[in-house]
């Protein structure tokens, strides 16, 4: 997220939904491809604290952490093969579960009524929605249950971890898929599930500004929870099993923090290295590679929240003060770019610089012109030619807010907007919806959209 908009947004759900391959989060086994978040078209827009700006202390010691008696195991298997289970961008606007493409219905009163650059799923706010599914068997399109929520679908066991605003805290729950009771989780919001499905990163702020709260959960019983102290923030990188990666800011720079949720335990794994100039690193990509992952990070300056400098960093799960910069070799002139390379991964311990992993659905001129679908890091198709003839600020009235890959086809949200300059801050302009579209594009050479919902 941009940092100007803290002061705007109360808080914001990841929607990230340029590249989710990370927030599926399981760890991969050595010599597979995998990339990551935000999340979530996000990319521009990132999850920061809602009050302090500021790059807070690094923690320098552990708080106390709860473990219960079920989550205790005395042995760990880094690298073990992840459970299969047929579930596809898990994360996102769209999540596919077998056959049923799962996506939140924001058609009737369920956005925000403006928003800065027209980003409205960036906008947490306690609106009636309701999760609908797309039969990839039947091609139709049906209700799946009412939940008045917001943000990210993440499929756990058996059902759905889903974020709402109540009374404006956001609080999470947990719906069955096959219309049970849904369970009350508690303030916070989950911000992965791990690739079998057992495990859920959960944070949670006390009140306003307090102390972040770390947790693991099993299925929706607490498995382990840790205070960090020292940190003012804390940015959820991503997760293997039980466990999860942390990006901590604090008064002494930025450090990666692992939280086991079979063990408990809060290690450190190392300082994140900085600049004089920028203080405040901000998560890019989170990519498992066996025993070990590797995170981007990227550093930006300005209220126009502009790329100042990026790197890659190399860590092992269970190994403190493991954290290293890789020597990635960076063809990018840095200066130039405006958004940080991802990174692929080539083979075990091998990874490149990429503008792309393979799995985005964009514009070609950012927010005008053709859909194309990025088929590997390399190439893309052309899916449908002219698909917004106009930018919003040249009088365009079409903004994407969500364009992923679930099967074998695109899915989108597409908002129908007009100016709404009563709301803009500055240069940046703001935007009203005047309604909202779904659409369902094969991947295939000149497409043809289809409408979802009515």
């Amino acid at each position: 997220m941009k940092k100007w908009m803290i002061p705007v947004l109360a808080l914001l759900l990841c929607a990230g939904c340029a590249d989710k391959s990370a927030a599926e989060a399981g760890r991969k086994p050595a010599g597979t491809e995998a990339a990551a978040e935000e999340a979530q078209t996000e990319e521009a827009e990132k999850e920061e604290p809602a009050e302090d700006e500021s790059a807070e202390d690094a923690p320098e010691e552990t708080g106390e952490t709860e473990i219960s008696e079920d989550a205790a195991a005395p042995e760990k298997s880094f690298g073990a093969a992840k459970q299969a289970r047929d579930v596809e961008n898990n994360g996102g606007n769209f999540v596919r579960v077998g056959n049923r493409v799962y996506f939140r219905n924001y058609c009737e009163g369920g956005l925000p009524e403006t928003a800065l650059f027209g980003k409205f799923l960036g906008i947490a706010e306690e609106h009636p929605t309701s999760v609908w599914y797309y039969d990839e068997e039947t091609g139709k399109a049906e209700h799946a249950f009412d939940d008045n929520g917001c943000g990210p679908l993440w499929y756990g066991e058996g059902g759905f971890y889903l974020t709402a605003v109540r009374d404006e805290q956001t609080e999470s729950f947990f719906y069955p898929e096959d219309g049970g009771k849904a369970e009350e989780l508690g303030r916070g919001i989950v911000r992965g599930v791990s690739e079998d499905g057992q495990y859920a990163a959960f944070w949670s702020a006390e009140g306003n500004g307090g102390p972040d709260t770390l947790s693991v959960l099993k299925g929706t019983e607490s498995a382990a929870s840790a205070v960090p102290e020292g940190v003012n923030y804390t940015e959820f990188c991503g997760m293997a099993g039980p466990e999860t990666v942390w990006l901590c800011h604090g008064d002494d720079g930025d450090s990666v923090w692992e939280l086991d949720g079979q063990t408990g335990e809060l290690l450190c794994l190392g300082l994140v290295p900085s600049t004089v100039e920028y203080s405040w690193a901000e998560m890019e990509q989170f990519v498992p590679d066996g025993d070990d992952f590797y995170l981007m990070l990227a550093w930006y300056e300005g209220t126009g929240h502009f790329l100042a400098d990026y790197a890659c960093l190399k860590g092992t799960f269970g190994q403190e003060d493991s954290l290293a910069l890789e020597d990635v070799p960076f063809n990018t002139n840095r200066a130039d770019v405006e958004n940080p390379p991802k990174i692929l991964l080539t083979g075990p311990g091998e990874v490149m610089p990429v503008e792309r992993t393979g799995r985005e659905v964009e514009l070609t001129d950012y927010d005008s012109g053709d859909l194309i679908w990025c088929d590997s890091p390399f190439s893309a198709v052309k899916l449908i030619p002219g698909f917004i003839s106009k930018a919003p600020y040249d009088g365009g009235d079409r903004i994407i807010q969500a364009a992923e890959i679930a099967g074998d086809a695109a899915y989108l949200i597409v908002a129908y907007v007009e100016p709404a300059p009563e709301a803009d801050i500055g240069w940046r302009t703001a935007y009203r919806s005047k309604g909202v579209e779904y659409l369902r594009v094969p991947l295939l050479d000149d497409s043809t959209a289809e409408h979802l919902l009515p």
